[in-house]
């Protein structure tokens, strides 16, 4: 069994961490054997009777460790 691609998702204080967990996903994977194929992040902020009562930044990646065929290519 092999482990094709993951999706994770984050909760983020600020958009500097949001940024640099991106920066630290894509140089991990050189070393760790996934490629980071998608990646998105967002600012969210909960809402109570018109006041903002929390916010945050949401990240979200997709990590590719290897194809369904690798290893089958001529």
């Amino acid at each position: 069994m092999l482990r094709l691609k993951e999706k994770l998702t984050f909760r983020c204080e600020t958009e500097d961490e949001a940024r640099a967990l991106i920066e630290r996903y894509k140089q991990d994977g050189r070393t760790n054997g996934y490629e980071v194929n998608k990646v998105s992040y967002q600012y969210k902020e909960k809402k109570a009777k018109g006041d903002v009562i929390d916010s945050c930044w949401q990240v979200d990646l997709e990590l590719i460790y290897t194809t369904i065929w690798a290893g089958l290519e001529g």
